[in-house]
């Protein structure tokens, strides 16, 4: 079984986290689906734009040396 560690939820959901009579903290896990969902569409548009800003710019690296491959042999 896999969960979270109630400490590093803490950090960003401080109100998530509940501590018991003992002094453990817990929280409840079917809370934060909607949360995770939306996290992994905003790290997916994040990649996207990124790859797709990578190809511009590969785009524009290769022009470049292209141009000075040229400019290069005509000397």
């Amino acid at each position: 079984q896999f969960g979270f560690i109630a400490q590093n939820i803490q950090e960003v959901f401080p109100s998530k986290i509940k501590e018991d009579s003992q002094g453990l903290l817990m929280t409840a896990y079917g809370d934060y689906d909607p949360m995770i969902v939306e996290a992994i569409r905003a790290l997916n548009n994040k990649i996207t734009k990124l790859e797709e800003e990578n190809k511009r710019l590969i785009s524009i690296l290769s022009t470049i040396v292209e141009t000075s491959n040229k400019s290069e042999s005509s000397k």
